[in-house]
């Protein structure tokens, strides 16, 4: 509660876009073009992509559906809450606004975004050599494929030069 309590206080209009959801409550649709960005004050959500969760979120000062919001893209999953919910609701056309007035959540999206940048760059090296070890591999099948083949056409021709000597 002390986080909220700061976050509320850098601003009076930070109170006035509060909003409590009940539990089961669906913020926004993978695929929809909403364009709210929102701040989990408390409770629980679950993140699903395809209906199926691939994460839970309960963390206060969390974001939601910022990459959507910022990009103006439609959104890649859907949130539900699971519990009862405050979320502070930023509509796309106020959320420079939004963070003029509060540089804390300001700095808490860039250092968000700083780590999952970091966190895909490691991923996209893994991703990289797995797919250079993959590639060594189906060059090693193509070549024993290759060796076999000319190993089985050795075979037949043998097998036909044996046939024509009877």
């Amino acid at each position: 509660m002390g986080d909220r309590k700061k976050v509320l206080k850098e601003s009076g209009k930070l109170r006035e876009m509060v909003m409590s959801f009940p539990p089961g409550q669906v913020l926004f649709r993978e695929g929809d073009d909403s364009t709210e960005m929102y701040v989990l004050l408390s409770g629980k959500v679950e993140i699903l992509k395809n209906d199926t969760r691939i994460a839970l979120v309960e963390e206060n000062g969390s974001y939601l559906g910022e990459l959507s919001t910022l990009l103006g893209v439609t959104r890649t999953a859907t949130v539900r809450t699971l519990s009862p919910c405050e979320c502070i609701v930023v509509s796309g056309d106020k959320v420079e606004e939004f963070f003029n007035g509060s540089p804390a959540l300001a700095l808490k999206l860039a250092k968000i975004l700083a780590d999952r940048l970091a966190k895909m760059n490691v991923g996209y090296v893994r991703l990289e050599r797995r797919v250079e070890q993959m590639g060594q591999r189906l060059k090693e099948a193509q070549d024993k494929l290759k060796r076999r083949e000319q190993q089985l056409q050795q075979l037949v021709e043998r097998i036909e030069r044996g046939g024509k000597r009877e």
